[in-house]
């Protein structure tokens, strides 16, 4: 192999490692972007929602203003929640990739493992937060149906079916919560 084809070789290797690179730091700067804007409602999601929304007027005998605030009050949890479910969703994926590497790193994991604990304390704090807030727009009657709508979801929560909705689709389209309905 002569001089010219040699060097021919290593610019070509060359342009196509700054070529690799620069796809590599655009996808990166791409992806960094999108996860900064507020997580929006798939129109599934938007049905659940409102689904939810209508349940707790209706269960709660809010009267608009309250029933204007709730939805304010969940809309900003579930962008919160979501985010942290993402970036929960990302620590996991991140965890597999650790996993499945030839000679995993214990340190890695284990600040994986830490960061994923902390994901958890947040969205579970959020989530408290929510009900103090929601609780405080409430009448005492209100708190106590409240209170027993809360301890169905721990309920729900605790028997591991967390996987499995409770939410259940009527035959009209709507959404029926099966679980809370038939214990008042």
């Amino acid at each position: 192999m002569n001089y010219f084809t040699r060097k021919r070789i290593i610019i070509f290797g060359v342009i196509l490692l700054i070529i690799i690179n620069i796809t590599a730091i655009g996808t990166m700067i791409y992806f960094h972007k999108a996860d900064d804007k507020p997580a929006i409602l798939t129109p599934k999601e938007e049905e659940i929602f409102e689904g939810i929304n209508h349940f707790l007027k209706r269960k709660l005998h809010l009267d608009d203003d309250q029933y204007n605030k709730i939805v304010e009050l969940r809309r900003e949890n579930f962008s919160m929640t979501k985010s942290i479910m993402q970036e929960l969703d990302k620590k996991r994926d991140e965890m597999l990739d650790e996993f499945v590497k030839e000679d995993p790193s214990r340190k890695k994991l284990d600040k994986i493992a830490g960061d994923i604990g902390d994901l958890h304390y947040r969205l579970k704090m959020e989530t408290i937060d929510h009900f103090l807030q929601m609780k405080k727009l409430c009448t005492p009657e209100q708190q106590e149906h409240l209170n027993h709508i809360f301890k169905k979801i721990q309920s729900w929560e605790m028997n591991g079916s967390r996987h499995e909705s409770p939410h259940r689709r009527n035959r009209r389209g709507g959404y029926r919560n099966n679980n809370i309905e038939q214990d008042k």
